[in-house]
Protein backbone atom coordinates (compact mmCIF):
# COMPACT_ATOMS: atom_id res chain seq x y z
CA UNK A 1 0.00 0.00 0.00
CA UNK A 2 1.35 3.42 -0.89
CA UNK A 3 0.82 6.59 1.08
CA UNK A 4 2.58 9.91 1.55
CA UNK A 5 3.35 11.93 4.65
CA UNK A 6 1.91 15.34 5.38
CA UNK A 7 4.00 18.48 6.00
CA UNK A 8 4.66 17.29 9.57
CA UNK A 9 5.91 13.89 8.43
CA UNK A 10 2.80 11.95 9.53
CA UNK A 11 0.92 9.36 7.50
CA UNK A 12 -2.14 7.21 8.10
CA UNK A 13 -1.86 3.67 6.77
CA UNK A 14 -5.25 1.93 6.62
CA UNK A 15 -6.06 -1.77 6.32
CA UNK A 16 -3.22 -3.26 8.37
CA UNK A 17 -3.86 -6.91 9.20
CA UNK A 18 -4.67 -7.33 12.92
CA UNK A 19 -2.59 -9.71 15.07
CA UNK A 20 -0.10 -10.32 12.27
CA UNK A 21 3.23 -8.81 11.29
CA UNK A 22 2.80 -5.80 9.00
CA UNK A 23 5.94 -4.36 7.44
CA UNK A 24 6.08 -0.57 7.03
CA UNK A 25 8.87 0.64 4.78
CA UNK A 26 10.07 4.08 3.69
CA UNK A 27 11.20 4.57 0.11
CA UNK A 28 14.81 5.79 0.40
CA UNK A 29 14.53 7.49 -3.00
CA UNK A 30 11.87 9.79 -1.51
CA UNK A 31 14.06 10.88 1.43
CA UNK A 32 16.16 14.03 1.19
CA UNK A 33 19.90 13.52 0.80
CA UNK A 34 20.48 15.09 4.22
CA UNK A 35 18.20 12.60 6.04
CA UNK A 36 20.10 10.42 8.48
CA UNK A 37 17.90 7.46 9.39
CA UNK A 38 18.97 4.25 11.12
CA UNK A 39 16.30 2.00 9.58
CA UNK A 40 13.79 2.37 6.77
CA UNK A 41 11.62 -0.55 7.90
CA UNK A 42 9.51 -1.33 10.98
CA UNK A 43 7.24 -4.28 11.71
CA UNK A 44 4.04 -3.69 13.67
CA UNK A 45 1.34 -6.01 15.01
CA UNK A 46 -1.86 -4.04 15.58
CA UNK A 47 -4.82 -5.30 17.59
CA UNK A 48 -8.30 -5.48 16.06
CA UNK A 49 -9.77 -2.00 15.42
CA UNK A 50 -6.77 -0.22 16.87
CA UNK A 51 -3.98 2.11 15.83
CA UNK A 52 -0.23 1.71 16.12
CA UNK A 53 2.24 4.56 16.26
CA UNK A 54 5.50 4.01 14.39
CA UNK A 55 8.38 6.48 14.70
CA UNK A 56 11.27 6.45 12.26
CA UNK A 57 14.09 8.26 14.09
CA UNK A 58 15.57 10.81 11.72
CA UNK A 59 18.48 13.05 12.71
CA UNK A 60 18.26 16.51 11.27
CA UNK A 61 21.12 18.47 9.83
CA UNK A 62 23.49 18.10 6.93
CA UNK A 63 26.32 15.78 6.09
CA UNK A 64 29.83 16.93 5.24
CA UNK A 65 33.19 15.38 4.44
CA UNK A 66 35.75 16.88 6.81
CA UNK A 67 39.51 16.72 6.19
CA UNK A 68 41.26 17.09 9.54
CA UNK A 69 44.91 18.10 10.01
CA UNK A 70 46.97 17.72 13.19
CA UNK A 71 49.43 20.27 14.64
CA UNK A 72 52.40 18.62 12.91
CA UNK A 73 50.80 19.14 9.48
CA UNK A 74 49.92 15.46 9.04
CA UNK A 75 46.35 14.28 8.54
CA UNK A 76 44.30 12.85 11.41
CA UNK A 77 44.95 9.12 11.82
CA UNK A 78 42.50 6.57 10.45
CA UNK A 79 40.48 5.08 13.30
CA UNK A 80 40.23 8.29 15.30
CA UNK A 81 36.66 9.20 16.21
CA UNK A 82 34.80 12.47 15.77
CA UNK A 83 31.47 13.62 17.12
CA UNK A 84 29.45 16.79 17.20
CA UNK A 85 29.66 18.44 20.63
CA UNK A 86 26.49 17.55 22.54
CA UNK A 87 25.61 14.60 20.26
CA UNK A 88 26.20 10.92 21.05
CA UNK A 89 26.68 9.77 17.44
CA UNK A 90 30.32 8.87 16.67
CA UNK A 91 31.98 8.86 13.26
CA UNK A 92 35.32 7.39 12.26
CA UNK A 93 38.19 9.08 10.49
CA UNK A 94 39.17 7.19 7.36
CA UNK A 95 42.30 7.39 5.23
CA UNK A 96 43.81 10.79 4.48
CA UNK A 97 42.19 12.37 7.55
CA UNK A 98 38.68 12.30 6.06
CA UNK A 99 35.57 11.87 8.21
CA UNK A 100 32.01 11.90 6.91
CA UNK A 101 29.87 13.53 9.61
CA UNK A 102 26.07 13.82 9.52
CA UNK A 103 23.71 15.91 11.62
CA UNK A 104 25.68 19.13 11.22
CA UNK A 105 24.02 22.51 11.61
CA UNK A 106 25.30 25.77 10.06
CA UNK A 107 27.92 26.11 12.82
CA UNK A 108 29.11 23.30 15.10
CA UNK A 109 32.00 22.27 17.30
CA UNK A 110 33.32 18.83 16.31
CA UNK A 111 35.43 16.85 18.77
CA UNK A 112 38.23 14.58 17.54
CA UNK A 113 39.34 11.83 19.94
CA UNK A 114 42.46 9.78 19.40
CA UNK A 115 44.83 7.94 21.68
CA UNK A 116 43.49 9.63 24.85
CA UNK A 117 43.75 13.10 23.32
CA UNK A 118 41.02 15.46 22.19
CA UNK A 119 40.70 18.64 20.16
CA UNK A 120 37.84 20.92 19.21
CA UNK A 121 37.29 21.89 15.59
CA UNK A 122 35.08 24.79 14.50
CA UNK A 123 32.97 23.74 11.53
CA UNK A 124 30.96 26.26 9.51
CA UNK A 125 28.99 24.88 6.60
CA UNK A 126 28.68 26.80 3.33
CA UNK A 127 25.20 27.63 2.02
CA UNK A 128 23.27 24.49 1.15
CA UNK A 129 23.08 23.37 -2.45
CA UNK A 130 20.64 20.63 -3.51
CA UNK A 131 22.04 17.10 -3.68
CA UNK A 132 25.61 18.14 -2.89
CA UNK A 133 27.74 17.08 0.07
CA UNK A 134 29.94 19.83 1.51
CA UNK A 135 33.69 19.14 1.56
CA UNK A 136 35.56 21.13 4.20
CA UNK A 137 39.21 21.30 5.07
CA UNK A 138 41.88 21.08 5.88
CA UNK A 139 40.54 21.84 9.36
CA UNK A 140 43.15 22.37 12.10
CA UNK A 141 43.08 20.11 15.16
CA UNK A 142 45.17 21.77 17.88
CA UNK A 143 46.49 19.66 20.74
CA UNK A 144 46.46 16.16 19.23
CA UNK A 145 49.80 14.65 18.26
CA UNK A 146 50.80 11.27 16.85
Amino acid sequence: MLTHTDASGRALIPRLVPYQNNSITLDPAELPLSADISSIEHTVVPAWRSAVKVVFPVRSGRGALLKIMLDDGDVAPAGATVQIEGDDEEFYVARRGAAFVTGLQTHDIVLLNWNGQQCKIDVTLPPETPDEIARLGPLPCKGVTR
